[in-house]
């Protein structure tokens, strides 16, 4: 997938920081089914995410949520 970059000054007012902030005080996993997921979308949305210093970089990533390919290949 092609995603535009996220450019914010701190996490603290993003929606993923919520989520894990209220994980790890009531242990609460709202939208989603597992740990396991969680920890997979924190891993995607973490990637899009950069300090707002680089925002002259309009930067856009190519990301995936799925580290192996058809044919057994990993990717990093």
């Amino acid at each position: 997938m092609f995603n535009e970059v996220f450019y914010n000054d701190s996490i603290t007012n993003d929606v993923y920081f919520e989520i894990v902030k209220k994980y790890f005080d009531k242990g609460n996993i709202d939208i989603y089914s597992s740990e396991e997921e969680l920890i997979r979308q924190l891993i995607y949305a973490g990637n899009l995410h950069k300090h707002k210093s680089f925002k002259n970089e309009h930067e856009i990533r190519i990301t995936t949520m799925d580290n192996k390919s058809p044919y057994g290949t990993e990717y990093a």
